[in-house]
């Protein structure tokens, strides 16, 4: 680490070893305290990374990490809810003491059945809504990681994408057919000055009627390493359409959630460019969100 002076020419410079114990004595004219990846080191020689105390000597942290969420039964090293940088600190960083933030966003029809009208079936055809129960049009679920120091160059560490069933009835209320869309959509993501930046598409039609729209959404989320983050674009006017995040501190709370019957949009709205509505909110890392924007 170097550390200058105000017009730029060197003071003293500090080395460190992988897990942040210093291999050179602090220089006593500069009165820095920020050291192992720039943060503020203490009397007790704890560096306070924000989220958590660290222990260079130990190479650990002080706490369990707040992400409760952030332990992957994919990857043991996080197993440890004290590790830093995955125990792999020449390869990753870990500047603020936290870890990931895991989305979900799902599209469900708000109403117990739809009709599919005469234009899209030959006749009129009646699906089963997701008014009632757990069920689902299109559920992403995705888990991003924040600081580019440890994901190498794309955020998504994992996701998962899947289609609900959809249901016919015939005219006397029993059920005609059955199907699930093999088709979702696509979830990628790239760092970018030091943001991480993900874009999320559903593109996924009801797979009993031929021809028949797909439900869309293109959105993107752009978050920091601090766990601020904001997302914008656009979704169909019809279904309903909601994202939730798991935060650092392990807090679930709801990013947007629109209702079609809210601006008086029917199934109509899923037509393309029909009651599109348009996305963009802020939020801080305790769940604050401005929908105002």
């Amino acid at each position: 680490r170097l550390i200058t002076g105000n017009g730029g020419a060197k003071l003293a410079d500090r080395a460190y070893s992988a897990f942040g114990r210093g291999l050179t004595t602090a220089a006593s004219n500069t009165h820095e305290q920020l050291e192992f990846t720039g943060h503020e080191r203490d009397s007790y020689q704890l560096d306070y990374m924000h989220a958590r105390y660290y222990d260079p000597m130990l190479g650990r942290f002080l706490s369990v990490d707040p992400a409760r969420r952030s332990a992957d039964a994919r990857e043991p090293q996080s197993w440890n809810r004290y590790a830093y940088a995955d125990n792999n600190p020449l390869k990753f960083t870990d500047p603020n003491g936290r870890e990931k933030l895991r989305f979900e966003l799902t599209t469900r029809i708000p109403m117990p059945t739809v009709i599919v009208p005469v234009s899209f079936g030959g006749v009129n055809r009646v699906f089963h809504g997701d008014a009632h129960g757990n069920t689902f049009r299109t559920r992403q679920t995705f888990t991003i990681e924040t600081n580019a120091g440890r994901a190498g160059s794309n955020p998504v560490l994992s996701q998962n994408q899947v289609a609900g069933q959809t249901v016919e009835y015939s005219r006397n209320g029993s059920v005609k057919g059955t199907a699930t869309a093999t088709q979702v959509g696509s979830i990628s993501g790239s760092f970018q000055n030091g943001l991480a930046v993900v874009d999320v598409k559903a593109d996924s039609a009801n797979p009993m009627v031929s021809g028949a729209p797909a439900i869309n959404t293109d959105l993107r989320i752009v978050a920091t390493s601090t766990g601020e983050f904001a997302v914008g674009g656009s979704i169909d006017g019809f279904p309903s359409a909601s994202l939730t995040v798991t935060n650092e501190q392990g807090q679930t709370f709801t990013v947007f959630d629109f209702d079609p019957r809210s601006v008086g949009n029917g199934p109509f709205s899923l037509m393309p460019g029909v009651g599109d509505q348009q996305i963009n909110v802020a939020c801080t890392s305790d769940g604050t969100c401005d929908r105002s924007q």
